[in-house]
């Protein structure tokens, strides 16, 4: 772990978007896509401009080349590197650690953050420290963690 100040330094904020998809997951239109970040301020006009990151309910490469279509530089994979973190791995691979972003949101028990997933609804029995671990020793460089 970096000690903080350094980590300060290094820190790069980010915006993160939230996906545009349907109750059941399924993306909508590319051209929608980037007409509704539009409208609602997360993209300015012009097509080289390019939302930071995007993400929830990720689970497909297909949903993944939709948004980097659609001019995200980064997805945001949650639920997933727990479920499927073999998949992710692929991923990471395919587009680069660099387009991206593992995000893990934890309860604490005791004193040791585990993971929950499906948008907080479901505790696993994962530490924190072991999935970072796991996607730090494959060459992430991403990952968020919210409490």
């Amino acid at each position: 772990m970096l000690p903080r100040s350094r980590w300060l330094r290094n820190w790069t904020p980010l915006t993160t978007r939230p996906s545009l998809t349907s109750k059941q997951g399924i993306i909508l239109n590319n051209s929608l896509i980037r007409g509704a970040w539009f409208v609602l301020g997360f993209l300015a006009p012009s097509k080289s401009t390019k939302c930071n990151q995007v993400g929830g309910g990720i689970r497909t490469e297909s949903q993944i080349d939709a948004y980097f279509a659609a001019g995200a530089r980064r997805v945001v994979i949650g639920s997933l590197a727990c479920t499927s973190p073999q998949l992710v791995e692929t991923w990471l691979k395919h587009y680069g650690a660099e387009r991206i972003v593992l995000v893990f949101d934890v309860n604490f028990d005791g004193v040791t953050p585990i993971v929950m997933t499906q948008a907080w609804q479901k505790l696993t029995d994962i530490a924190l420290f072991d999935v970072v671990k796991r996607f730090a020793d494959i060459g992430a460089k991403h990952i968020l963690c919210t409490d």
